[in-house]
């Protein structure tokens, strides 16, 4: 049996490790044989109880997974404590590299830049999944400078776990690319972020049940899931959304998101959108398919920048699987291609209203063409190009390369 450690700076019930990491360590603990020591960090805002935390860990345990939820440090003094985190992350490693741990596998760059540290320390196998530039995204969006003694720190490592990391998986062909240009060791995989296909399916039940009771039965529904602001449009947002109802009154806003609720209907009404043309929630991710399916079209909220063709967006996969197009930036990930190609999409150069004006008639040709006709197209793109499916022979091949 193979042990491998798995660094995940996440929280078990943050989406991200969901939807992705956690099907293909299940899979890969079916199909290969594997032992593995999860290693979260938990968030407030996934709080689990301690009865449920006891329960998963039982479940988990069954399947020769052993979870060791860490606490999640934030606010002032981020550096110090994101050193603390890795600090007391090196201390647990240590103790299963000793119990024959001989492998670690990370989710993105900023675990994965931790766990190259951990993986030269101890001799350990590394398997980088969802390798992307993060320090490069936050340099771009203004949120750290290229002086900076953050960026400087994670751009090095990130660049280093690149070169040195025995098996990357990477959402993109840009990257994959790079990581050629570099002269990268690592054996390259590409595995954009995938979708639970089994539950982010259309339900017609669902669709005109949450139709009915928020009163949209007759509206078109744009829908937006997950954060603002940080490496996401913020205000941008919401100027579209002024852009899109002016052209056409009979939209309605669906956004499923954790930031706060009073800022975003604030954001609403700075533009002059009224409160019974947007609805704002933040529901359980196994309850987000739901919405997707009562809605018409999803929207992408990463912009332009030179650093995002390398991101891999989840919601775009959930979108198509649930049978709905989406609205991405132009150069975002493979999305703005792939939206193209399959005719699953709407792709703007950003979101200014100018924007909107010239591109607006491909979202109405979307709108009118027939809906079951667009979802099963949008479902067939979807499970092609992020499906769990599909993607999960590419992961067994990383894990057996690992």
């Amino acid at each position: 049996m193979k042990k491998a450690v798995v660094y995940i700076y996440n929280s078990f019930k943050d989406p991200l490790f969901q939807s992705n990491m956690l099907l293909y360590l299940l899979d890969a603990n079916k199909e290969l044989d594997y032992s593995f020591a999860l290693i979260t960090y938990e968030q407030s805002e996934f709080a689990i109880s301690k009865a449920e935390k006891k329960e998963l860990k039982k479940e988990l345990k069954e399947r020769n997974i052993y979870w060791i939820p860490l606490r999640w440090h934030s606010g002032k003094l981020k550096l110090i404590k994101k050193t603390w985190d890795a600090l007391y992350g090196l201390l647990i490693i240590l103790k299963y590299r000793l119990l024959g741990y001989n492998r670690i596998v990370s989710l993105g760059t900023v675990s994965g830049s931790f766990a190259y540290i951990y993986s030269v320390l101890f001799r350990m196998r590394h398997y980088l999944y969802q390798y992307e530039p993060h320090s490069e995204f936050l340099k771009d969006m203004g949120i750290w400078s290229e002086r900076s003694l953050s960026f400087q720190v994670l751009n090095w490592l990130e660049k280093r776990s690149g070169l040195y990391t025995e098996v990357i998986a990477t959402g993109t062909i840009h990257m994959m690319n790079r990581l050629h240009k570099m002269g990268s060791k690592a054996q390259v995989f590409k595995i954009p972020s995938c979708v639970n296909d089994q539950l982010f399916s259309f339900s017609k039940e669902n669709r005109s049940q949450i139709r009915e009771s928020l009163q949209i039965v007759d509206r078109k529904v744009l829908i937006y899931v997950g954060k603002f602001g940080g490496i996401y449009f913020d205000q941008e947002v919401f100027k579209l959304c002024k852009s899109i109802l002016e052209r056409d009154p009979t939209f309605f806003f669906l956004f499923l998101t954790p930031n706060d609720q009073d800022t975003i209907k604030s954001n609403f009404k700075q533009v002059g959108i009224s409160e019974k043309n947007y609805y704002v929630s933040l529901v359980p991710y196994n309850e987000v398919y739901r919405y997707i399916s009562a809605s018409d079209i999803g929207l992408v909220s990463v912009p332009p920048l030179p650093s995002q063709k390398f991101r891999s967006p989840i919601k775009v996969g959930e979108y198509l699987c649930c049978g709905i197009p989406y609205i991405v930036c132009k150069g975002v990930s493979e999305d703005d291609e792939y939206a193209k190609k399959e005719g699953v999409g709407v792709v703007l150069d950003n979101f200014e209203e100018v924007n909107i004006e010239k591109q607006f008639v491909e979202i109405e040709d979307l709108m009118k063409t027939d809906s079951r006709i667009l979802r099963q197209k949008c479902r067939s793109a979807g499970l092609q190009y992020r499906g769990f499916s599909k993607l999960r022979f590419v992961s067994l091949n990383a894990f057996k390369s690992l």
